[in-house]
């Protein structure tokens, strides 16, 4: 008799069987016999002499019953974080374990937890805080874990659209940059509705849309979690520039600058004005036409420079264009003025337009105070200077009156331009009631020097909310001043008025 013994493994069932091998002396039985332990198996073989031949006779096979996964106790410590580093505070977390929750916790203010829990594996940590992507971690037996979570995406929706007809600025590239280092993070194409919409991370970012025909525009917004962040791109053909200090170079702040246009094209658009092109064919012999010294075209429209020096406008075709700077304390005609040529092939214009100093400057007097004895208007005059889309600042404030600071004052020379509210939250506000006024009623302005000036109306206009205010606010040789609010119908849908009431008054002699 001799004996053997092997490891196998052949799963989770015990089998018996009874063998009969017949060999060259005598025969052998040969029993086997398989234990299965913790997914091992043991497999014992003895031979034994035997007598008569026996065929194999299979015993009877009955399934165990799974060997159970046992709960062990399970201690997690860290911290979480942003991903920019810093420690997150107040983030929730979850011990799963097998599919269940074990323990639950919630980081402390400098962003450190500890969990403790008993439970089968897999487990994880799962932590989750608001306006964040939610992180599941497999836990690997290590006690230390450190958890990152990233804000949840936001949603820019780009809607493109002509701004003067309002049709759709279809397949127009839209490019998504960092402000901060410039890097471009994104990038689409408008549908056939003039739409595109882009998923991107939380953060400031400047959008540039370019449509075939349409000068590139550029602007910044900013992205929060989970938010959809409408930007309206209105495209065109477009002129751009600076007006500068001839003497220095430096930028002039809040210079006014007038659109006209002189006709069709008269010759090929370079996309620079006359005096660019002379700058940028300076002693390479070409020549370039003189500028027209008379305004005989149509006045399109009318911005103000920025803080920057840098203005831009929206233009309805191809055309000659003049454009024509001014500001206070600054010389006029015919130094300030640039013509050049727009196409659809060539759709932005760049100018730069150069002034010089007035020897003698004028000082500029504040208003400060405003009565209007037919209205019963006493109210105080704030300065205010310009939004970053060139328009007026607003009265934060609804019985205030703001004044512009970047124009004309009072008492001298010039169009001092005031501003108001028509209502707010649904009642007659500071000037709720300029509709009113009829030529010849009095106003009267306190200015800074303590000077009380009376001003004489002398007409009224209704004009729309977007057509240009050239000829309202241009300066002219007289003492004057224009009052402007809301005014017209009134749109529920964006909460706005779709006219200006414009009241032009001239110093009583």
């Amino acid at each position: 008799m001799f004996g053997l013994g092997f490891r196998h493994r052949v799963g989770s069932t015990h089998r018996a069987a009874r063998l009969v091998a017949v060999g060259g002396i005598a025969a052998l039985t040969l029993g086997l016999t398989l234990l299965d332990v913790f997914g091992e198996s043991l497999a014992t073989i003895q031979a034994q002499p035997q007598g008569p031949t026996v065929l194999a006779t299979p015993l009877p096979t009955n399934p165990p019953a799974p060997v159970a996964r046992l709960p062990v106790p399970r201690f997690v410590e860290g911290g979480t974080y942003e991903t920019a580093g810093y420690a997150l505070p107040n983030v929730s977390l979850q011990l799963r374990c097998a599919g269940s929750v074990v323990a639950s916790t919630q980081a402390d203010a400098d962003g450190l937890f500890e969990i403790v829990g008993v439970g089968s594996d897999p487990c994880t940590i799962e932590a989750s805080l608001s306006d964040y992507v939610t992180q599941s971690v497999l836990l690997t037996g290590e006690p230390h874990l450190d958890i990152t979570l990233s804000r949840s995406p936001g949603t820019l929706q780009i809607l493109a659209r002509d701004a003067f007809t309002g049709a759709p600025a279809r397949n127009a590239e839209v490019v998504v940059a960092l402000v901060r280092g410039g890097i471009v993070v994104s990038e689409g194409q408008t549908d056939a509705s003039g739409r595109a919409s882009l998923v991107v991370d939380p953060g400031d970012y400047a959008i540039r849309v370019s449509g075939s025909g349409y000068a590139s525009r550029r602007v910044t917004a900013t992205v929060g979690s989970n938010e959809d962040v409408p930007v309206a791109f209105p495209m065109s053909l477009a002129i751009q520039g600076m007006v500068v200090s001839r003497d220095t170079g430096n930028p002039i702040f809040y210079a006014w600058v007038t659109l006209y246009r002189l006709g069709p094209p008269n010759g090929a658009a370079s996309g620079l004005s006359r005096r660019l092109e002379a700058e940028a064919f300076q002693g390479a012999g070409v020549a370039l036409p003189e500028l027209p010294q008379e305004i005989d075209g149509e006045m399109v429209g009318y911005t103000i420079t920025d803080d920057r020096g840098y203005f831009w406008l929206d233009v309805p075709s191809d055309g000659q264009y003049r454009a024509v700077a001014e500001a206070e304390g600054w010389n006029v005609w015919p130094e300030t003025t640039d013509v050049g040529n727009l196409s659809a092939a060539e759709p932005l214009l760049d100018f730069r337009l150069g002034m010089s100093r007035l020897r003698r400057r004028i000082p500029v007097v504040p208003p400060v105070r405003i009565d209007i004895p037919s209205l019963a208007v006493q109210a105080p005059v704030l300065p205010v200077g310009v939004e970053r889309n060139g328009t007026m600042e607003s009265p934060s404030d609804p019985d205030t009156v703001v004044w512009f600071q970047y124009g004309a004052g009072v008492g001298s020379r010039g169009n001092a331009i005031l501003a108001g509210h028509v209502n707010w939250a649904g009642s007659p506000r500071v000037f709720g009631f300029l509709h009113e006024m009829v030529p010849g009623d009095a106003i009267s302005i306190t200015a800074a020097t303590g000077e009380v000036i009376t001003y004489r109306v002398q007409w009224s206009t209704m004009v729309d909310a977007n057509s240009s205010v050239a000829d309202i606010v241009r300066q002219g040789p007289l003492e004057e001043i224009t009052l402007i609010t809301c005014g017209g119908e009134y749109d529920t849908q964006i909460r706005q008025y779709l006219g200006r009431l414009v009241v032009r008054a001239v110093r009583d002699s």
